[in-house]
């Protein structure tokens, strides 16, 4: 589970998985101590997570953008709308079920 958390990555939004391994490092939790009250009784000072630093952020920018961010289609940046895979959401005619 810890390992899951350290290789999730995820842009944009902030997430709990610092306080999600705070829980799962927390010797009460990993002993199995652990009640409804749990979070209350071993978890009530945890910090709340800071903002994240701009070194960060252009990491992630540029980790999207050499990993080919953007629209793809099999693999291949698309460049041009036509090119794109079908989308049956963007289809403007009215049809049926038959």
């Amino acid at each position: 589970m810890q390992r899951a958390l350290h290789d999730t990555v995820i842009l944009g939004v902030q997430t709990n998985i610092p306080y999600l391994l705070a829980i799962l490092a927390e010797p009460h939790f990993q002993a199995g101590q652990t009640s409804t009250n749990y979070l209350t009784q071993h978890m009530d000072t945890w910090p709340l997570v800071g903002t994240r630093e701009d070194e960060d952020w252009l990491a992630a920018v540029i980790f999207e953008f050499l990993q080919g961010g953007g629209k793809r289609v099999g693999g291949t940046a698309v460049t041009d709308e036509s090119q794109a895979q079908y989308d049956p959401w963007n289809e403007t005619v009215p049809w049926r079920n038959v």
